[in-house]
């Protein structure tokens, strides 16, 4: 069917002679479209290829009749009917009820009356042409309910469908073909079905929403009704349904994210306050509430200047209100640093903040939110922080950043007023091997009772800092007489004396102190520091639990310790130490039993530097190990080149304490000695009673892992430690060596000489070698030698000497030894 309602209006002329359709062409001209045909076949096809809005049908054909026509194209459902005027020569009743009877509108007789036919065509093509417009209309009506959103459906009063404008059966799964004529009962879900009924005795038009289930998800409806009634004049309901599932989605969305909302309002750590275009409080959070002082139900409807009370926390005058001018001038107002909230309550909080305008969709203002924060925890923090910054956590003493700054002070003043400053490094004696025997705990405790002890001595106008894990500083200004200082130092001395209390007992400690004085010594802060850890070294040189005040002598002696250690560094990094060897002499024949290596280390100039002036260094700088491996390496690499010829002759190495800690030492050695391939019995390794008893039980496994591999073992300077034969039982000792002390003493002190003579027995009874070091005179030699000793070392035999020329030595003695027949020292 054609729907374009510019189309001009057809009509099919159907005549078997030519001359009648010229005629019936000329009185219908202008009006329509002429469509002719010369008989009934012909005919049909026109009007169903054409679909005419008029036919003009000649009864009388000769194939196929006017009234078989028009029957044929009424019959067909497809065919939208046209209108039929009749044709016909006989004008009888009959043949008008046959016309009329067929589905024809009217007829015309022949011959023709062109104007007679003329008005009937054009009354009946305009009735056409209204009703054609009218299904037009009909159909735009109905295309556009069935795309309306909204499901529109008319029931009978016994809730049986007559209309529906969901073609497609998109709302319930029914077209509206579907529904026509069914219950409503079998067409909508029985949730739904039974509150419509429900709502259908309600008043017309209420628009109740409707919640079911549909294909397992929740679906909501409003539902409007148009009830029958003596106005509308429906004999039924007319019902419409919208489908809100979106909306209501949204809506809880929305309330969700206004929950949302008013719960982060509730728990989050800063206060808002909203207010309206008069400057009056309109919402308070928990946190706005706490900090004012004031209910959000007291504060609803009042002045912000009433509830939000600024002061300036430096000059405490009030402070404008920042939301007028973020309404004034339309824009975020931060407030001013030092900002204080007065709450109701007396309470005070340092706070920060802002405020800032509130618009509407349209961008009309509606008030403002002042959002605040309690700054009263990060007050805290930063004085914490400042706190921390200047002070020593473990004591609360200042710490070395505060000293620096009090020390500058007082130099200062000193300078200008002419007195003197005196700073005084104060550092616990051993504290390291304290801490680490007892542990941190203790450690700290005994720091803090050293750290009350000091506090108590010191003055007001003085200051007392910790500056280091066990070092303390005191600067004590306004000194007019540097005996005052002296004094101080006694009485720190004699607070010490007194022992600490530890969980674990009872502590001794003493502490050595460096003094300088300004401006004596130095006119700067960094300089007299200097110089006081000067002087706190050469206390702790000369013994320990003493003090010193600095002197011109005691730095040169610094510049020639500091020359030392860049010197042992070098050494070290270049491996340029070297190995000097002293032969151990059987003191019954002139033969080498052994050989004991010493390390040397020249200056600049070439000079030997004695071992007593860098070992101790090489030690406090932890160097030693390293020192102490680049000898053994050294040594067994040595001892290769003279044991082909001297089978029988071992080297003796000195180990550190520092070594003896590591618990792969035993590996350490094996590697050397497997690299120089020197036999484990022909090395000999010398450790101290001291080098022993910082771990006894981490120095036990060692020794007795050496002594496995077959590496002998010495104990070294025997009679100068304790001493103890508890050590000589735990311990897979071989050798003792005999302290040279003890010998050089021997001949005129009776203690000395009486304790040569017992190790020597107790060396026998233990089966243990006994060899005495530093032999130097005939004397000696002697009286050793009537002591039952066995073997010894010193200059009177030979003087620790490079490795060629020890070789030769060697060489010598062998020669020597020969060509005397084995000739005896006495």
């Amino acid at each position: 069917m054609r729907t374009d309602t510019q189309a001009p209006l057809t009509v099919l002329l159907v005549d078997d002679d030519e001359a009648t359709r010229l005629l019936l062409a000329d009185a219908v001209s202008g009006m329509a479209e002429i469509i002719e045909a010369d008989c009934g076949e012909t005919a049909l096809q026109q009007a169903r290829l054409y679909r005419p809005d008029l036919i003009l049908l000649d009864i009388s054909m000769p194939d196929l009749s006017g009234i078989e026509v028009c029957e044929i194209l009424k019959a067909d459902p497809e065919f939208e009917h046209p209108v039929v005027i009749f044709i016909t020569a006989t004008e009888s009743e009959v043949i008008e009820t046959q016309a009329l009877g067929a589905g024809g509108v009217d007829y015309l007789t022949k011959p023709i009356n062109v104007e007679n036919c003329r008005l009937k065509v054009k009354n009946h093509l305009q009735q056409s042409a209204q009703v054609k417009q009218v299904k037009l209309e009909h159909q735009a009506l109905t295309s556009m309910i069935s795309s309306l959103p909204v499901q529109v459906t008319y029931w009978t009063r016994d809730w049986v469908n007559k209309y529906s404008n969901d073609p497609e059966g998109a709302w319930f799964g029914h077209s509206a073909t579907e529904m026509s004529g069914r219950s409503i009962d079998d067409l909508l879900p029985p949730r739904l079905a039974r509150l419509l009924r429900r709502f259908a005795t309600q008043k017309t038009g209420s628009a109740p929403q409707i919640s079911y289930l549909h294909n397992g998800s929740e679906r909501h409806l409003q539902v409007n009704f148009v009830n029958a009634n003596p106005v509308t004049g429906v004999q039924g309901y007319l019902l419409t349904l919208i489908d809100i599932t979106s909306l209501k989605k949204t809506e809880r969305e929305l309330q969700l994210q206004n929950k949302n909302y008013n719960v982060t309002l509730n728990v989050i750590g800063d206060g808002v306050i909203s207010i309206n275009t008069d400057g009056r409080v309109t919402y308070m959070n928990p946190i706005a509430e706490r900090l004012t002082g004031i209910s959000p139900v007291a504060a609803y409807g009042l002045p912000i200047e009433e509830v939000f009370v600024l002061h300036d926390g430096l000059t405490g005058d009030r402070i404008d209100s920042p939301w007028l001018l973020a309404l004034e001038h339309l824009c975020v107002n931060y407030l001013s640093s030092n900002s204080q909230l007065a709450g109701d309550d007396g309470h005070v909080y340092p706070i920060e903040g802002s405020a800032a305008t509130v618009t509407d969709t349209d961008g009309t203002i509606t008030g403002a939110v002042i959002v605040f924060r309690d700054l009263s925890d990060t007050v805290a923090i930063s004085d914490k922080m400042d706190y921390l910054a200047y002070h020593d956590q473990l004591t609360g003493l200042p710490n070395r950043v505060l000293l620096q700054q009090r020390l500058e002070d007082a130099i200062a003043f000193a300078q200008a007023s002419g007195l003197k400053t005196a700073l005084i490094l104060i550092d616990l004696d051993n504290f390291k091997y304290i801490n680490d025997s007892l542990g941190h705990t203790q450690g700290n405790s005994l720091i803090k009772q050293v750290a009350d002890r000091l506090s108590k001595l010191s003055e007001t106008r003085s200051t007392l800092s910790r500056i280091g894990g066990d070092e303390f500083a005191m600067v004590i200004p306004y000194i007019d007489d540097i005996s005052q200082v002296e004094r101080m130092a006694i009485n720190i001395h004699k607070q010490m004396e007194k022992p600490f209390k530890l969980t674990e007992g009872e502590c001794g400690l003493s502490v050595s102190m460096g003094i300088s004085i300004a401006a004596d010594d130095a006119a700067d802060a960094e300089d007299l520091m200097r110089l006081a850890d000067v002087a706190m070294y050469r206390a702790k040189y000369e013994g320990r639990g003493r003090h010193c005040f600095f002197s011109n002598q005691l730095e040169e002696d610094l510049l020639s310790r500091h020359a030392i250690e860049q010197l042992i560094r070098t050494t070290i990094k270049h491996q340029s130490f070297e190995v000097h060897y002293q032969a151990k002499f059987s003191l019954w024949e002139y033969r080498i039993v052994g050989v004991e290596a010493l390390v040397r280390m020249r200056d600049s100039n070439g000079r030997l530097i004695s071992p007593c002036e860098f070992i101790p260094v090489a030690e406090e700088l932890n160097l030693i190990e390293q020192l102490g491996e680049q000898v053994l390496e050294t040594a067994c690499s040595d001892a290769d080149k003279w044991l082909p010829d001297h089978p029988e002759v071992p080297v003796a190495v000195n180990v550190s304490a520092s070594q003896l800690k590591r618990t792969d030492f035993v590996d350490r050695v094996m590697t050397i000695l497997g690299r120089s391939s020197l036999p484990p019995e022909m090395l000999e390794l010398e450790v101290t009673e001291s080098a022993l008893m910082q771990n006894i039980e981490t120095a036990q496994e060692i020794i007795e892992a050496l002594h496995n591999q077959g590496i002998v073992i010495a104990l070294d300077d025997f009679g100068t430690g304790y001493s103890s034969l508890t050590y000589l039982q735990r311990f897979n000792i071989d050798v003792l060596k005999i302290d040279q002390s003890f010998i050089q003493k021997m001949g005129n002190n009776t203690d000395s000489l009486a304790i040569v003579k017992n190790v020597i027995s107790l060396g026998k009874s233990l089966n243990l070698r006994v060899c005495p070091e530093g032999i130097e005179t005939q004397d000696q030699l002697n009286e050793l030698i009537r002591l039952g000793c066995e073997m010894g070392q010193g200059y009177l035999f030979c003087r620790p000497i490079p490795i060629d020329e020890f070789i030769r030595f060697m060489e010598d003695v062998k020669n020597h030894s020969e060509s005397a027949g084995n000739l005896y020292f006495i």
